[in-house]
């Protein structure tokens, strides 16, 4: 009895220190988040998941905007974010869900509830079909995988090529007859192609369109391309022109720029023609008040669909502060960040810069400081001088199409080793409890 007494007691211990902890944060109104799979940011801090272990913020003030991302591995994608039961992880509180701003974005913000809570990225494999005509390899896929495929000849006819429609550049070898094709993201479609082997022919394969077939040489065949829709493109597609591989086969098309046009096939018994009718998102206008695209900004504020841009609000007037963005936000990464990203959409958008009351702007507040970043351009390392050594400082590094590609957190050593970024241009973020900074950098 003596041993089992002395064996509970610290255990006692630890769930009473956890115990007036809690109450300790509850009193001052502030919760903490555990968030599996995902990267945290709240208020200048940030976490980030690991395979053993989640992210983890403690002293969230109730009802504030939290930011949180997915972690997205390669092979799978997002799948929806989940909010755990407090007291028991391995169960869902679906009452609780109303919070997630969008549960189905893996970037999205929530409200921070009044009490403590777990959240989970659900992440799916990439699982698509391959379908192979006149030949053997179909099944269901991962993205990535490598599928051996074989042409299947009918009687009499001989193999010519594979039609790859819109992936040509995933085959391994398309004039082989047995070969390997690297499986994309999204259902596939290939065939093999055939002729009669009496080398009077020639073989057209339309990439996107119609008109794939093996034609007498100095045949007329009237080739038409796809809606961009059925040529594996969204509705905010156009039809570009048509191309072919090698290019000096172009001279055998009589229209480039008309989807429907016709083929002049050569004289040259035995060869083929690979045609391909090619697809450019539209443009969209995008209107920023009190607010610029923060690079690459066109003067007429026209953006192709599918567009990741920097947009930065403006310096917020005096005594006030930056409070979100408002109008259409859809596809905004963080509506509550002052320095954020959007993806553009399939329509003209219009965006406005939101200021509250409050003690001044942020980003100024750093600006003040001097912080400066050199050498730029840089080969190896950065240096950051005059940061607040007071302060824990993050350190976040942005490519051109806002991925973070380094995050880093320094407080006393103010180098930054970038000898891994490829050469181009980044954004980098300074930021710690007193605000954050914005600087481009060229990588050389």
């Amino acid at each position: 009895m003596k041993t089992k007494c002395k064996f509970y007691r610290p255990v006692i211990f630890v769930i009473v220190f956890v115990t007036f902890n809690n109450l300790f944060l509850f009193a001052q109104n502030k919760f903490s988040l555990t968030l599996y799979g995902g990267i945290i940011e709240y208020d200048g801090k940030n976490d980030s998941a690991t395979l053993l272990n989640p992210a983890k913020l403690d002293s969230i003030s109730a009802d504030s905007i939290v930011n949180i991302q997915a972690i997205i591995p390669k092979g799978y994608k997002f799948g929806q974010w989940l909010v755990l039961n407090s007291l028991d992880t391995s169960k869902i509180d679906t009452t609780e869900n109303k919070l997630l701003n969008n549960a189905d974005s893996s970037k999205t913000y929530f409200i921070m509830p009044k009490k403590n809570i777990a959240i989970e990225a659900v992440l799916k494999p990439f699982l698509d079909t391959l379908t192979v005509i006149n030949g053997i390899g179909s099944g269901v896929y991962s993205a990535g995988d490598t599928v051996y495929i074989k042409a299947v000849s009918p009687p009499d006819l001989q193999f010519e090529k594979w039609d790859a429609f819109s992936f040509y550049k995933f085959f391994g070898d398309s004039m082989d007859i047995s070969t390997y094709f690297i499986m994309p993201s999204s259902n596939a479609i290939i065939e093999a192609l055939f002729g009669c082997g009496c080398g009077a022919q020639i073989a057209l394969n339309v990439i996107n369109g119609t008109g794939s077939g093996a034609y007498d040489t100095s045949s007329v065949v009237d080739i038409a391309a796809y809606p961009p829709d059925s040529a594996g493109h969204a509705q905010c597609y156009v039809f570009n022109g048509w191309t072919a591989i090698p290019q000096s086969d172009t001279i055998y098309i009589k229209n480039l720029k008309d989807t429907n046009t016709v083929v002049t096939l050569p004289n040259i018994s035995g060869s083929s023609i690979l045609i391909l009718a090619t697809y450019i998102p539209l443009k969209h206008k995008l209107t920023i008040n009190r607010g610029i695209v923060v690079y690459n900004a066109t003067a007429d504020s026209m953006y192709y669909f599918g567009d990741t841009l920097y947009i930065q609000a403006n310096a917020p007037p005096p005594d006030s502060v930056f409070a979100g963005w408002s109008g259409d936000t859809l596809t905004i990464a963080y509506p509550y960040s002052n320095l954020t990203t959007i993806v553009m959409p399939c329509q003209n958008i219009t965006l406005k810069a939101i200021f509250g009351c409050g003690s001044g702007d942020n980003i100024n507040q750093l600006s003040a400081n001097k912080i400066s970043i050199y050498p730029n351009p840089a080969k190896d390392k950065i240096t950051i001088e005059n940061l607040d050594k007071n302060y824990s400082n993050t350190i976040e590094i942005f490519d051109i199409s806002g991925q973070v590609v380094m995050l880093k957190t320094i407080q006393k050593d103010n180098s930054v080793d970038v000898s891994n970024l490829a050469s181009g241009l980044y954004i980098v973020k300074v930021s710690n409890s007193s605000g954050a900074l914005v600087s481009k950098l060229i990588k050389e």
